[in-house]
């Protein structure tokens, strides 16, 4: 669930069942204020990949690159949402049930299994990200979606060769913020966070697919308050601190040992880290499990 969610569209039906609805485009844009600041993550001397989308799919710069870390510059034109993350799909699968699978990870946080998930982001109308992933040799594909004002989400697999050998170094890459992906928590580097533009290194040191989805709130709120909250919307009464939530930032979903570098500036005040995978065992949204992680920027 990388968007904003279209909250009110979550379906509730005695346990919350996750099966989003997106909104519009311009629904997106007014639900959302994007914390991207994109000033420092260019710097560190990486190779660079350039995905454009628009209403008619994405260009790449390139096809290939050498393992280790990889800067990502993702752009969408107005109008359109764009979506990209790295993912490595088993042997044998055909095309068509390979962009069916990748779809569902996009676009309704359910990973499948035999997948390998390397972590990415997305950018809203006419807005631009900027993120950085490590990869390991072999085939991955680019998983880049797009999404007109008033369409459907479409899904494209580009494969994306990374060849083995000396990964070029990062230069000054430090993480001024970690975030790790625990399968049913967060482990947060700080419970304050400063003001001003900050590395965030969101990565998965558990063993399920989870990814990070980052909203302003209107005070700390834990699991249990999103339980709380999903279970107004089900008696038809969802609370106002459920529908001012602001969605500020995402990385897409990361696999065991991988993740995402991104930089956001948050401004002061109270922020929840969400993460909504379709767990495999349960069947629940992570969030619903623990996976939610209140903290203060100041």
């Amino acid at each position: 669930m990388k968007r904003f969610l279209s909250l009110l569209g979550v379906l509730l039906l005695g346990i919350l069942v996750v099966r989003p609805g997106l909104p519009s485009v311009s629904a997106q844009n007014e639900a959302a204020s994007p914390a991207f600041t994109n000033t420092r993550i260019g710097t560190y001397g990486l190779p660079t990949l350039v995905a454009d989308g628009s209403e008619s799919g994405f260009t790449f710069s390139a096809t290939e690159a050498a393992e280790g870390k990889l800067h990502v510059v993702l752009t969408s034109v107005p109008g359109v949402a764009s979506y990209v993350s790295f993912m490595q799909m088993p042997e044998g699968l055909d095309p068509e049930t390979a962009t069916e699978q990748a779809l569902l990870m996009a676009r309704d946080d359910v990973p499948s299994a035999g997948w390998t998930y390397a972590g990415g982001s997305y950018a809203i109308s006419g807005e631009a990200v900027e993120f950085i992933v490590d990869l390991t040799p072999g085939v991955w594909q680019v998983a880049a979606s797009y999404q007109p004002e008033g369409g459907e989400e479409m899904m494209t697999l580009t494969p994306f060769t990374v060849h083995a050998g000396t990964p070029v170094a990062a230069g000054e890459l430090q993480a001024d913020v970690v975030l790790e992906l625990q399968d049913v928590a967060f482990g947060l580097s700080s419970a304050v966070i400063p003001t001003g533009p900050q590395i965030w290194h969101v990565t998965n040191t558990g063993e399920q697919p989870r990814q990070m989805v980052l909203f302003k709130t209107s005070r700390l709120m834990n699991a249990d308050d999103f339980a709380a909250m999903f279970a107004s919307m089900s008696a038809g009464t969802p609370t106002p601190e459920f529908t001012s939530m602001i969605w500020v930032g995402y990385t897409a979903v990361a696999s065991s040992g991988y993740g995402t570098w991104l930089e956001l500036d948050l401004e002061p005040g109270t922020y929840a880290a969400t993460s909504w995978v379709i767990d495999a065992e349960t069947q629940m949204p992570a969030l619903l499990l623990g996976m939610v992680e209140g903290f203060t920027v100041e």
